[in-house]
């Protein structure tokens, strides 16, 4: 990897190409970062977006530990009436939140939505909690029955069903859809770990090859699902399952991966360890990105919006400082010229060829897979790192293609070389 601040320069007769792959999967993600701390509280934990922007999540209150939702810059706390705790962790686009908590005796969940609380605890079950819902107001979750096994439950309009696939023992309702998909994971009577999918009463199980367990998670409408597990060489990493086959979910040189959630888009959000400290990932396209709020050690990215916003938790140190956050994608196009007028660009390669000699080309701290090519007899500077308003150099850009400089002139500056 090459980090350079020089001028190229070459006759018109000239060529200079450099090849360039990107040989790391971790690259750099472009946002803004709002934080999230609602007034007298110590911590926060975001655990999920909604397509409004609204966040749902729990921290440290000085009641204590409670549930919070943010939405249009304010904050509500949430704890059903003579409940001691409650963890917020999913929010739909009713802004109808689900969770659980502890009760005076037991864990349970609820549903919270406009102001009322219903309180989830199945017929059977000593304990539960409520994981996910859809649109429709549908619940999955789990708990664990009087023989200490998991069980998934799902609850609609008053209605519990349980959710055990044929011949398991054990099992867990993680995910749901719009669709009533659900997806979870749990054990057979061999004790082998699984993931599953219930589609119109029919159960899939899932296992990527090789694997010697696999722990089913979130569920978009395509049917695709996440999950993690232990791949045939024992090491723990994620999966994307999507119409029968399986991807891996790795950034290179990463370990212990979590995947979290997935959108209709198919972009994974979780975490993982970089060999540094813990870091939150998105996944799309064969494409990582690291998340990471400036002046933050470590986080940890768990949900996902349409837009491709995302919520999650950052911290410095062993948890010190714990807040949670929205990262949201940047609103400017991440190319810009700067000369007599300012045009901004989707690729380094348009924003080239729209240049005048003695433009600056700026471009956001991201990864650009493109191929550049340098063809044109004009002196150009080109500025990499930019934040989103390119206010600030907060880093360096990466590129990653082709590079090809056959004429004029070109200095670079904040520009990584994979």
């Amino acid at each position: 990897m090459q980090n350079f601040s020089v001028i190229f320069r070459t006759m018109a007769i000239g060529l200079i190409v450099l090849m360039i792959s990107l040989t790391g999967a971790d690259s750099y993600a472009q946002y803004t970062y709002t934080e999230l701390l609602p007034q007298g509280w110590s911590w926060t934990y975001a655990h999920d977006i909604n397509d409004n922007g609204e966040v749902t999540g729990y921290g440290g209150s000085p009641s204590g530990e409670m549930t919070f939702v943010y939405s249009s810059s304010s904050f509500t706390s949430l704890l059903p009436p003579g409940w001691i705790s409650s963890y917020g962790l999913r929010i739909n686009n009713s802004g109808q939140v689900v969770g659980y908590g502890r009760s005076a005796t037991v864990d349970k969940g609820f549903i919270y939505e406009n102001g009322s609380y219903i309180e989830l605890l199945p017929p059977g079950l000593d304990w539960a909690w409520a994981i996910r819902n859809n649109e429709a107001g549908a619940v999955v979750g789990m708990g664990k029955d009087s023989f200490n096994n998991w069980i998934g439950f799902h609850y609609n309009n008053g209605t519990y069903a349980q959710i055990l696939p044929p011949g398991w023992v054990q099992s867990a309702a993680y995910g749901i859809n719009e669709l009533g998909d659900i997806s979870g994971w749990g054990s057979d009577s061999a004790g082998i770990w699984k993931g599953f999918i219930l589609r119109e009463g029919v159960y899939t199980e899932l296992l990527p090859p090789g694997w010697s367990e696999a722990w089913a998670y979130g569920i978009n409408d395509a049917g695709q699902v996440i999950g993690e597990g232990l791949n045939a060489s024992g090491i723990w990493i994620g999966f994307l399952y999507d119409n029968g086959s399986y991807t891996d979910l790795q950034p290179s040189g990463w370990t212990n991966i979590v995947p979290e959630d997935i959108n209709e888009a198919g972009t994974v959000t979780g975490y993982g360890n970089d060999g540094v400290s813990l870091k939150g990932f998105i996944y799309s396209e064969g494409i990582y990105s690291t998340v990471l709020p400036p002046s933050r050690m470590s986080a940890e990215v768990i949900g996902i919006n349409s837009s491709g916003q995302v919520a999650g938790k950052a911290y410095n140190g062993r948890h010190l400082d714990l807040i949670a956050f929205i990262a949201t994608p940047c609103e400017l196009d991440p190319v810009r010229v700067s000369g007599i007028t300012t045009t901004y660009y989707s690729t380094i390669q348009e924003a080239y060829n729209a240049a005048s000699t003695g433009d600056t080309i700026q471009t956001q701290r991201r990864l650009f897979t493109e191929n550049l090519y340098l063809n044109i007899n004009k002196a150009l500077t080109l500025q990499g790192g930019y934040n989103c308003e390119y206010t600030a150099v907060t880093g360096s850009t990466i590129l990653s293609g082709v590079l090809s400089l056959q004429n004029g002139r070109l200095t670079a500056e904040n520009i990584i070389i994979q």
